[in-house]
């Protein structure tokens, strides 16, 4: 037979524990609650969604129709293909980077890689160290 600790004498008790178990009852009330609240949301959400859903939207049919091109959103739009759009922007980034090119032939301006205008930036501001 088990031995029953007295309320007054339990240790677990006096540290701030329970020392009951869960009603049985309590928690089975509980649930049913937790169901019969679930299933009148859902049947209110679906009474709603019938009530204001578009007179052109029926159960079971999926038709979509294609937007007129004057009726297209504002841009800007969403890319189709947007890895290789990235991957030609970065290309044609690192070409500007590292090649020779004519900005503006007509004033003779040309455009040089970012390496060659540091080096050529970097010899034309040294300083030379101040005698002693």
């Amino acid at each position: 037979m088990r031995k029953r600790i007295e309320p007054p004498n339990d240790a677990l008790r006096k540290m701030g524990y329970e020392t009951r178990d869960v009603s049985i009852p309590t928690l089975l009330k509980w649930v049913a609650g937790l169901f019969f609240f679930v299933g009148a949301s859902s049947i209110i959400a679906f009474v709603l969604f019938l009530r204001f859903a578009p007179s052109g939207i029926s159960m079971g049919e999926t038709t979509v129709s294609p937007v007129p091109p004057s009726q297209l959103p504002p841009a800007p739009r969403i890319q189709g293909f947007p890895i290789p759009d990235m991957q030609k922007f970065r290309a044609d980034e690192d070409r500007a980077l590292t090649t020779y090119a004519w900005q503006d032939r007509a004033k003779g301006m040309v455009r040089i890689p970012i390496a060659k205008a540091i080096d050529l930036e970097a010899d034309r501001l040294k300083v030379e160290p101040p005698s002693r």
